[in-house]
């Protein structure tokens, strides 16, 4: 029986598959059904060794408080990786390279 995708259910549908298919070492595993996207953050605590979502990045100036850029990475990726594409977004929106970045660190 084939499965038509009369009110757009094909995707969501593909997805359910592939979630109930996957094996415990398979790459890019299925969280969330509703955010696809999702992945598994490893915390490195141990009351909390991971949580699931998206990897986000922003900027902020320091005087006032105000956001300048925000950008979500896919993945898990390094921290130190996403910065550089989170000055350039910021750069894009404001024209300005900031002088200074103090990184979270922990």
């Amino acid at each position: 029986m084939a499965l038509t995708d009369k009110h757009g259910y094909e995707n969501r549908i593909a997805l359910c598959y592939r979630a109930l298919g996957q094996q415990r070492r398979d790459k890019n595993e299925i969280y969330s059904s509703r955010e696809p996207q999702t992945a598994c953050i490893a915390q490195g605590k141990a009351h909390k060794q991971c949580e699931f979502g998206s990897k986000a990045s922003l900027i902020g100036t320091l005087s006032s408080r105000l956001i300048t850029a925000v950008k979500t990475f896919k993945g898990n990726p390094y921290d130190g990786d996403t910065l550089e594409a989170t000055l350039s977004a910021s750069e894009s929106i404001t024209g300005k390279r900031p002088k200074r970045c103090y990184p979270h660190l922990g």
